[in-house]
């Protein structure tokens, strides 16, 4: 079954996101992600969207951190596969946020066309 993200777990996410590439893949504080409560944190994990385990700059706190789920759920690509997208591409964030995701074309930002992502 499709589990469509709401609005605080969308923004919880995003917020995630942002956060763990400015830490370079290091597990994100509670107290970073201010206006997303635990509950929300919770559920992206329980949706494989997000994982938990100790930060590495914040000894001994207990973080999260987006997985390559999250990037396939926001984007409809890895950040891997994305960076492997011909020079000046650009994609936009898919309209839906949905696990497991209902559409995986990314969208070019100033075509609106859907990319055919290479094959693996």
């Amino acid at each position: 079954m499709v589990y469509v993200l709401n609005k605080r777990e969308r923004a919880g996410l995003e917020a995630l996101d942002r956060e763990t590439r400015f830490e370079n893949g290091d597990f994100i504080y509670k107290g970073k992600l201010v206006g997303t409560g635990v509950k929300t944190l919770e559920k992206l994990v329980e949706l494989g969207l997000a994982e938990k385990g100790p930060s590495q700059r914040y000894w001994g706190e207990i973080g999260y951190r987006t997985t390559d789920n999250a990037e396939i759920c926001m984007y409809g690509a890895t950040w891997a596969d994305i960076r492997n997208l011909p020079e000046g591409t650009q994609i936009e964030p898919l309209q839906v946020w949905s696990w497991p995701p209902s559409s995986t074309q990314p969208i070019e930002y100033k075509t609106r066309r859907k990319i055919p992502m290479p094959k693996s």
